[in-house]
């Protein structure tokens, strides 16, 4: 409704009252939101909080106070309605001890808010009370922002990494990060009970599968086998599937102009970068597919088709980086580091002269050097790569 006022006065400068017609009109995405990662407390942080003496105060520390003010959560969800979001989701690795007493567990809640200030003068941290609160009186300021967005139309939703208990230290539960705990899984369903209990305008809770829940590997384990099981897909699957949206991508763009337009522009450049950007993924895959082929079967047509496929690869990044650094600017990423497309091709490059030089054997060399003492858990089998989101950057002019 804010969203009009300004096209409401428009039209009666232009034409009067006689110009004001009854119009009721859809969004195109019922669902248009924000993803929040929130810092509650130093004891509850959010995603990525750096405490190296190195990385000084992050912008996640430097807001914890700013999450328990009033004025603040006014004035965002005020911009919230007025640019039309109406899905605010708030990122905690552990919120509940924050949030919520839970009745099994009452000394998992935390009282007051804390946080952490880091002194360059002599490179260390100290934690210090930033808010002196009771559980009772978070408990209804939350309820007054949830209200408060309720009232612009906007739905709160809470979102958890897992499994982690941070804030629960000083409780003597004994609650752990281990999947299998017993205890901890209880904890984590009774406060999230008492989540819903406590907020009934929350919209509802999101849980993700992230670090330290080693249970989900034999799932994975069968994906990375090439078993198609509980509906995943395989390597060859995946590949054709992106490609096939890669390609009906570049054709819903193909001929379109912006004009002036400068969101629709944007818009247009995203489609066409997100484009190469899957045919640039479909190549690695079925390359990488090949290769590990080869490595098995000895053949080279095998080793040849990856190359092939690489080097095909290489050409998408290049079309991906050309589209996209004409509209993102390289930036320094929480946990990534600095991002730069193009110095980034020199990554994909190398994945056609790694093909070149592979040995056959090299995958099973490497599994059987792997001891029980040096293979850690079934999480660590996972290969770890850095993760981006080209999204993330920053508009230029």
């Amino acid at each position: 409704m804010i969203g009009f006022k300004l096209k409401t006065m428009v039209v009666l400068l232009a034409a009067g009252l006689a110009g004001v017609t009854n119009r009721q009109t859809n969004p195109y995405l019922a669902n248009r939101g924000i993803k929040f990662n929130i810092p509650l407390d130093a004891r509850t942080p959010t995603y990525s909080e750096h405490a190296g003496p190195a990385a000084g105060m992050s912008s996640e520390q430097s807001n914890v106070a700013e999450m328990w003010s009033m004025d603040f959560w006014t004035r965002f969800l005020d911009e919230m309605a007025r640019h039309r979001y109406n899905v605010l989701s708030l990122w905690s690795l552990s919120p509940f001890p924050s949030l919520v007493r839970v009745p099994e567990y009452p000394k998992t809640a935390l009282a007051d808010v804390q946080g952490r200030v880091y002194n360059p003068t002599n490179s260390t941290w100290s934690t210090v009370t930033l808010k002196t609160l009771t559980m009772d009186d978070k408990i209804a300021f939350w309820r007054r922002v949830m209200q408060y967005a309720r009232d612009r139309g906007v739905d709160v939703y809470v979102f958890t990494w897992n499994i982690f208990e941070y804030g629960t230290k000083d409780s003597g539960y004994g609650l752990t990060s281990t999947s299998t705990d017993a205890k901890t899984k209880d904890w984590v369903r009774r406060a999230t009970r008492t989540l819903f209990d406590t907020y009934p305008l929350l919209a509802g809770i999101g849980v993700t599968a992230g670090e330290h829940m080693s249970g989900l590997s034999n799932a994975a384990k069968d994906y990375v086998n090439g078993v198609a099981t509980n509906g995943l897909q395989t390597p060859l699957q995946t590949a054709d599937l992106m490609e096939q949206y890669a390609d009906a991508g570049l054709r819903s763009v193909n001929g379109l102009t912006a004009g002036t337009n400068k969101e629709l522009r944007f818009t247009l450049g995203d489609i066409n970068a997100m484009a190469w950007l899957g045919r640039y993924y479909a190549e690695k895959i079925l390359g990488a597919t090949d290769l590990a082929l080869f490595d098995r079967t000895r053949k080279f047509e095998e080793q040849n088709s990856a190359v092939r496929r690489l080097e095909t690869a290489l050409e998408h990044w290049e079309h991906y980086a050309s589209v996209a650094t004409s509209q993102y600017r390289p930036q320094l990423l929480t946990r990534i580091g600095y991002v730069d497309l193009n110095h980034l091709t020199e990554k994909a490059a190398a994945d056609i002269t790694m093909a070149k030089e592979w040995k056959p054997g090299t995958i099973s060399l490497a599994a059987a050097k792997r001891t029980p003492s040096s293979a850690g858990s079934e999480a660590d089998l996972t290969v770890r790569v850095p993760l981006w989101q080209p999204q993330d950057f920053t508009f230029t002019s």
